[in-house]
């Protein structure tokens, strides 16, 4: 019987912390700030697109550019996210272009899917 308690009170107390760990894994609050929106997204396409550092250092102006406008209307925002990824394609190889059109529209397809 003080097995079965114990056994108990053991796997009562592996749960809760696994709870906890899984609570504090949680994504990360989307960010407002331009600087590290840019910065978050220059990352990832460093990445997944391998970039050197010269095209991260241009691709992160254009991020960053890009971000700095929040105020804008849904038309523009598209407008502006085309011009966007035309300077990024500019930057890329044929081999990081074809990745990263590949990454756009994945994306696509998650915001489709979405809506």
């Amino acid at each position: 019987m003080k097995k079965v308690i114990l056994f108990s009170a053991l796997l009562i107390a592996g749960l809760s912390i696994n709870a906890q760990t899984v609570a504090t894994q949680a994504k990360p609050e989307k960010t407002t700030d331009p600087v590290a929106k840019a910065v978050m997204q220059t990352d990832k396409m460093t990445k997944e697109l391998s970039l050197n550092d010269d095209q991260k250092s241009k691709i992160y102006v254009i991020n960053l550019n890009t971000d700095k406008a929040i105020d804008i209307t849904p038309a523009d925002k598209e407008k502006l996210n085309e011009k966007r990824k035309a300077e990024i394609m500019v930057l890329l190889t044929p081999e990081q272009k074809e990745k990263f059109e590949k990454l756009m529209a994945a994306k696509a397809a998650r915001s489709e899917s979405k809506k």
